[in-house]
C-alpha cells in the first residue's frame, strides 16, 4: 500500500472511506479481462433477477435501486475478503506469521497438479520481508489460455476466498489471464514468493524470486 491510500488507511476515521471505495470498484480497475467480465456479469444478472423479484411488492424505480444495490453487495460479498478490510484497511484486527504460512502452506497444496495454472506467486510484504500484524496477502495467478481454464480459475478463486475468509486470512487473490498484466500490476516488485507453475517462466520475469521456506526465513517465522 502506497501514496494516499496509505495516507488514508493511517487515518483513524478516513479509513472507513476506503470500505466504500472497495464497494463501488471491487477490485475491477485492475482486474484483468476474464475476471473483470465475470464480476460485472455477476452484478447485473444478480441485480436484474433481485429487480424483478422485488417488482412484486415495490414500485419499478425503487426496485431496480433496491435490485442493484443489494446485488452488488451479494458481488461483494462472494468475490471479496472480508478479512482484508477488517486487517489491512480498517486494522480492526490482526493475523500472525504462523496463521499466515500455514495458509500459505495449505493454498500451494491445493495449487498442485492444477492444469491450468501457468503460475502462481506471492508479492507485498511476504516478499519483502515486511510482514506485519496488519498484512494482507497478495496472491497472484497467471491461468492458461482457454474458456474451460477461465471458468477453473474463477471458481478456485471463489472457493479459496471463501476458506481464506473462514480461517481468518486477508487475501488479496488476483486472477491474470496474461502474464503482463500480473506483471504490471506489481511492478515495483522484484522478488515474488513461487506458490506454484513454471519456474523457469517465473525466473525469466522475476529473476530474484524465491520458494516459500525462503520467505519464511526472511519474515523470521518461527524465531
Amino acid at each position: 500500500m502506497k501514496g494516499l491510500k496509505r495516507k488514508i488507511r493511517d487515518h483513524k476515521i478516513l479509513r472507513w472511506s476506503l470500505l466504500i471505495s472497495t464497494w463501488i470498484f471491487q477490485g475491477m480497475l485492475r482486474a484483468d479481462v476474464t475476471e473483470k467480465w465475470f464480476k460485472i456479469a455477476f452484478s447485473c444478472i444478480s441485480s436484474i433477477l433481485l429487480s424483478c423479484l422485488l417488482c412484486i411488492w415495490l414500485r419499478l424505480e425503487w426496485a431496480i435501486v433496491l435490485g442493484f444495490f443489494v446485488g452488488h453487495t451479494l458481488n461483494w460479498v462472494i468475490n471479496n475478503n472480508i478479512n482484508v478490510l477488517l486487517v489491512h484497511l480498517l486494522m480492526l484486527k490482526t493475523i500472525s506469521k504462523h496463521e499466515i504460512f500455514k495458509y500459505l502452506d495449505y493454498l500451494q497444496a491445493q495449487l498442485v497438479g492444477k492444469d491450468w495454472v501457468l503460475y502462481a506467486v506471492v508479492l507485498g510484504s511476504i516478499s519483502r520481508g515486511d510482514l506485519k500484524p496488519s498484512s494482507d496477502i497478495d496472491v497472484s495467478i497467471v491461468r492458461k489460455p482457454g474458456i474451460k481454464n477461465a471458468f477453473k480459475a474463477i471458481s478456485f478463486s471463489i472457493w479459496q476466498k471463501g476458506v481464506s475468509d473462514k480461517r481468518g486470512i486477508p487475501m488479496e487473490l488476483y486472477i491474470s489471464d496474461r502474464i503482463s498484466n500480473s506483471v504490471n500490476r506489481y511492478k515495483d516488485e522484484n522478488k515474488p514468493v513461487i506458490l506454484a507453475g513454471d519456474i523457469t517462466i517465473i525466473t525469466g520475469h522475476y529473476p530474484q524470486s524465491m520458494l516459500l521456506d525462503e520467505a519464511k526465513r526472511l519474515n523470521s517465522y518461527g524465531d
